[in-house]
């Protein structure tokens, strides 16, 4: 018999924004084809998914999450010594919703999507379901890097605390939570080496829904190459990724190719970004995006010159689902099961990036072979219809 599974997320929203929201509507699109699926969310969709079978508990107006706290720039948290990240997600109408919803559907297992959403666990499995923690990111590592980076010390400091706060909840619920799926291997054996816990930890990538056939790219009719940037521009890595190729990558690019175009494209767009929208007849900035597949196709290449971030990217698997060739840093690349010179183009350096660049717009049938394979890569590993069965493995052990 199949067990019915109940998953607590923020929200689900067809399409996506960003690449939480991606694997939020990945693992609900999986969980709902494999049997019964309540869904609980936090906030009401902007736009729900068709996903049959799904029972749909959405918070009223009244008590549905709006703002949360920014505990990089408000410092009042560090007054409660037991505060952690998911309080900031917990309100007193909101569990009653919770609680409402775990009542009416009577879970066999619970599906936390994502460590912050932490306070609800005792709620969800107050009636002795099983406990699944479905991890974007080592949040703990991810919070140390960016404190690492922070340009000011003032910010350091406060994210170096908050990422104390969340190793702290990540230990308490990685330990009792009776399974834990992570995008990757490398990030379950970060798992293993920071916490301890080998058993019962899945690697469930991160997946896109794949159409049969791989997308055809209309012919341009300019010589002018068109990269693409996406990206929720509110995340640090993001937003330092845009600053390189503005200050670093535009300048050089003038210098070999004839006419280029960067589009930088998602949702919080810093004041920079936006000043050399106007001031950079290169540089073009649109956000947020209903729908990235657009944006995707118009392009000629991804660029993800990251540097930091943690979990597995998919704009990368986008960009290889769009039929686009990528030039992207280890970094941007992490997690994935990529091969550089098969799949996309490795380079660190703005130097290299630009020379791969450069070497792509030169060589069109080396940069569909590139896109081929990445192509070829997304459906034969990062699929829904692959994941599905990972899911299922992972479901089905105990």
């Amino acid at each position: 018999m199949t067990e019915r599974v109940l998953l607590l997320t923020l929200s689900v929203d067809d399409p996506p924004r960003g690449g939480v929201a991606l694997r939020s509507l990945e693992i609900a699109a999986i969980l709902a084809d494999r049997g019964p699926l309540g869904v609980v969310t936090l906030r009401s969709p902007l736009t729900r998914p068709t996903l049959p079978g799904v029972t749909w508990y959405e918070p009223d107006a009244a008590v549905a999450l709006v703002e949360l706290l920014d505990p990089a720039r408000d410092p009042s948290w560090l007054q409660d010594d037991e505060w952690d990240p998911s309080v900031a997600y917990l309100t007193d109408g909101l569990r009653r919703h919770v609680a409402a919803a775990v009542a009416d559907f009577s879970p066999d297992v619970v599906v936390l999507d994502q460590l912050f959403l932490a306070s609800y666990l005792e709620v969800l499995t107050a009636d002795g379901a099983r406990s699944v923690l479905n991890e974007h990111n080592v949040e703990a590592d991810l919070q140390e890097e960016l404190a690492a980076r922070a340009s000011l010390p003032p910010e350091r400091v406060l994210r170096s605390r908050f990422a104390a706060r969340t190793a702290r909840l990540e230990l308490a619920v990685v330990t009792a939570a009776s399974q834990v799926w992570m995008c990757s291997a490398g990030d379950q054996a970060r798992i293993a080496a920071r916490y301890g816990r080998t058993e019962g930890v899945f690697v469930i990538p991160n997946a896109l829904s794949l159409p049969p056939e791989r997308p055809q790219r209309p012919a341009r009719a300019t010589n002018e190459v068109r990269l693409v940037f996406p990206g929720d521009f509110s995340y640090p890595p993001n937003r330092e990724a845009a600053s390189i190729i503005i200050d670093e990558m535009v300048q050089k690019l003038r210098q070999r190719l004839a006419a280029f175009e960067v589009v930088l494209a998602g949702r919080y767009p810093s004041s920079d970004m936006m000043e050399a929208h106007h001031s950079m007849p290169e540089v073009r900035v649109i956000g947020p995006v209903v729908d990235m597949a657009p944006v995707l196709a118009e392009a000629d290449m991804m660029v993800a010159p990251l540097q930091a971030g943690s979990g597995s990217r998919f704009k990368l698997l986008e960009a290889f689902a769009a039929g686009l060739p990528v030039v992207a840093t280890h970094k941007a690349a992490e997690g994935l099961a990529v091969e550089d010179g098969t799949h996309l183009l490795l380079a660190d350096e703005v130097d290299d990036m630009v020379e791969a660049v450069v070497a792509l717009a030169a060589d069109p049938p080396r940069a569909r072979a590139l896109a081929d394979a990445g192509w070829q890569l997304v459906k034969d590993r990062y699929s829904w219809h692959t994941v599905s069965r990972q899911v299922a493995d992972a479901l089905a052990s105990r």
